[in-house]
């Protein structure tokens, strides 16, 4: 959580009624054109990687895909991973990362991390996991992502607000309706959302 509330707000790489029109062009069988392919592989490259195997494999892509690409490129580009590789391509990764991975079920699709190479976000691809996983190699530590679209969002719920002091409040209520989430929000209890919004003003000034 403090990593999402540090980093300030940052605009979706592709609007949904974008790669919803893209999704359309390669659903009737027509190709992109090379400058149209090329601006898209420097904004979404997990895309351009799809629409490749579609037409290798001659299978039709699922437009959940194409939001799950730029759910997880929006996500690199707040979490400062700017290095993309195509697992398929380049069947490398790390061990400990690929052992993580493998806890949770998860087969690497699309691999987004830093120059460092201490941070991944891997955009997964399995049935039976999550889909996209962020290891931190630091402390061994895997978080799971589930990307939703806004309309399929019923079963999940909207974490509490934050209170007069910039401290996240959860009330009685909430603690007893959904009690898998209180141990998460303890561990933010010093978690300052006002502090974080100065910080984040500060950047936006020193960095227009």
């Amino acid at each position: 959580m403090q990593l999402f509330y540090a980093v300030a707000p940052t605009k979706i790489v592709l609007l949904k009624k974008e790669y919803d029109k893209l999704w359309k062009i390669i659903k009737e069988g027509n190709t992109l054109v090379a400058k149209d392919e090329k601006e898209l592989n420097h904004i979404c490259p997990a895309i351009v990687c799809e629409i490749h195997k579609s037409i290798a494999e001659t299978r039709l892509i699922q437009s959940a895909v194409f939001s799950e690409c730029v759910y997880a490129q929006t996500l690199a580009n707040i979490l400062r991973l700017p290095v993309f590789t195509d697992y398929a391509k380049v069947n490398t990764i790390d061990e400990t990362v690929l052992t993580l991975l493998k806890s949770y079920c998860l087969v690497p699709r699309y691999i987004y991390t830093n120059e460092a190479k201490s941070e991944f976000l891997i955009q997964a691809g399995s049935c039976r996991g999550t889909d996209s996983a962020l290891i931190r190699l630091v402390d061994k530590a895997i978080y799971s992502i589930e990307f939703k679209e806004p309309s399929a969002r019923g079963p999940t719920l909207d974490l509490p607000k934050y209170g007069e002091d910039g401290r996240i409040f959860v009330s009685k209520r909430f603690r007893k309706n959904y009690p898998y989430y209180v141990d998460m929000l303890s561990e933010q209890e010093d978690l300052n959302f006002f502090d974080t919004m100065g910080i984040m003003s500060m950047n936006s000034v020193q960095n227009p």
